[in-house]
């Protein structure tokens, strides 16, 4: 085959595979640096990363780092301040437990005194740090950032049973309020029974003399008016014979 018959050899094409290797080298530079070491801020305890750094500090140190941002409203400028801060003057962390007025302030500790690993920390990340482990743990097992070392696994027999325990005391308590309910609508009935025959004592005894005099010359008079006039016609033919009338 003469050169004239070969065909023409397929350009590579390298674009492509050039912009995702330099993708996944930023990334893994972006990887390398959030795993950076962090020295700690007040002694010389190394930590793996950032979040570890943030528990010492809290647990070792009493130094809350949430509660300092909140304590000093601090922001990404105000933050970088106190980092530098820490570093050149090497203070106590019990002074940052009290107050609310900074005391970095001056322009000088914009300028990092050493590279700073606490200075790459994005301070917007504390609150999800905070969230899932509440800046600190006990290194317990954890799964999708919830704690599982307090967890207790039930069989499907077990979970039937509680539920049917959990039922039980559900309708015994309801039974109880409404036995409640019963014998409170009955102790008002009660009460209102009670109410009403005290004042129909108070009414009897509040009567005039007068008024029961003419109460029972009523009576009287009714029982009278009563009698048919047969009756009387009748009585007094018994006595007819004896001369009386």
């Amino acid at each position: 085959m003469s050169d004239d018959e070969c065909p023409p050899l397929c350009e590579m094409e390298t674009g492509g595979d050039s912009n995702g290797e330099e993708e996944e080298a930023d990334e893994w530079e972006v990887a390398e640096e959030q795993n950076d070491p962090v020295r700690c801020l007040f002694c010389e305890q190394i930590s793996p990363t950032m979040t570890v750094a943030i528990r010492h500090a809290k647990e070792q140190h009493e130094f809350d780092l949430g509660e300092v941002r909140r304590r000093f409203h601090l922001d990404e400028y105000s933050y970088i301040k106190m980092i530098n801060y820490i570093r050149r003057e090497k203070p106590e962390p019990a002074v940052f437990r009290s107050g609310t007025s900074a005391f970095w302030t001056d322009d000088k500790y914009l300028k990092p005194v050493e590279n700073e690993t606490w200075l790459m920390f994005d301070l917007d990340e504390l609150d999800e740090i905070l969230l899932n482990g509440n800046g600190a743990g006990s290194g317990g097992a954890r799964e999708n950032g919830n704690d599982v070392g307090d967890t207790m696994t039930l069989t499907t027999d077990q979970y039937r049973k509680l539920q049917g325990i959990i039922n039980e005391l559900t309708a015994q308590l309801r039974e109880k309020e409404n036995l409640l309910q019963h014998a409170a609508s009955d102790i008002e009935k009660m009460k209102e029974s009670f109410r009403n025959l005290l004042e129909q004592q108070e009414q009897k005894k509040s009567k005039a003399p007068e008024e029961k005099i003419a109460q029972i010359r009523e009576e009287l008079k009714h029982c009278v008016s009563t009698v048919a006039v047969e009756d009387d016609q009748g009585y007094f033919n018994t006595y007819s014979h004896f001369g009386i009338h």
